[in-house]
């Protein structure tokens, strides 16, 4: 892909990266303004930083991903579909475990945005002031959808981590779309999160949502569909 990977462009193969910091990186419309991992038969990311890259943080396409210990922190996406922190792109399976996402910004997905992955689990982990919007979906640095997680065409399970004070024009914390299969929330909190059409916490367009042992607290939609939680 040109105009991919700003940062490191990985592909094929493996790739293991610990103790890094991948900051201030830019790439076009193709993404991975900080990594770019294509097509890898593993993909791990331990104890690192992935901060103020342009073109969005990791894009992982096809292939396996662990990422732990990180931290992702203002990350934009401005010439990219979504996923300024993360974006899971076709992904085989994808782990994140105790990481944080904060400050990223994207039209879609700020802080994790994963499109037709095989199986997509958040654990322990903040998604925490991603987004943000003006009302107009098509301005730049705007999220029109899924200010902290947007899900498109494929399962997604949240289990102990904390989705706030993110912002969306719909969907604040959580948005999941068409062809998603369903969306599990376990031993999780969502609150603080707003939209300012619909959908402060948690906006289920399409599919299943299953919440268990979870708190959806504090949350505000403006719009005249607005409503807290999904």
């Amino acid at each position: 892909y040109t105009g991919a990977g700003g940062g490191l462009y990985l592909q094929n193969g493996s790739a293991f990266l610990t103790n890094c910091t991948i900051c201030d990186n830019f790439s076009e419309e193709a993404g991975g303004g900080g990594i770019l991992a294509n097509n890898l038969s593993s993909f791990t990311v331990e104890q690192s930083t992935i901060c103020r890259n342009d073109g969005g943080g990791i894009l992982v396409r096809y292939g396996v991903a662990n990422i732990t210990d990180t931290v992702f922190d203002g990350n934009v996406a401005t010439t990219t579909y979504g996923g300024a922190g993360l974006s899971l792109n076709r992904a085989g399976t994808a782990v994140v475990t105790r990481c944080d996402f904060v400050n990223n910004r994207a039209a879609f997905g700020a802080g994790v945005y994963t499109l037709l992955s095989n199986s997509v689990d958040i654990v322990d982990s903040t998604i925490d002031a991603n987004g943000g919007t003006d009302g107009d979906p098509n301005t730049p640095y705007k999220t029109h959808q899924g200010g902290g997680i947007y899900v498109r065409e494929g399962p997604l399970t949240i289990t102990a981590s904390t989705i706030s004070a993110n912002e969306a024009y719909d969907g604040g914390g959580i948005f999941m779309t068409e062809g998603s299969p369903a969306i599990t929330v376990l031993n999780s909190t969502i609150s603080t999160n707003s939209a300012d059409h619909s959908g402060g916490g948690v906006f289920v367009e399409v599919g299943d949502a299953t919440f268990n042992n979870s708190t959806v607290t504090g949350n505000s939609a403006t719009g005249i569909e607005g409503y807290n939680g999904d």
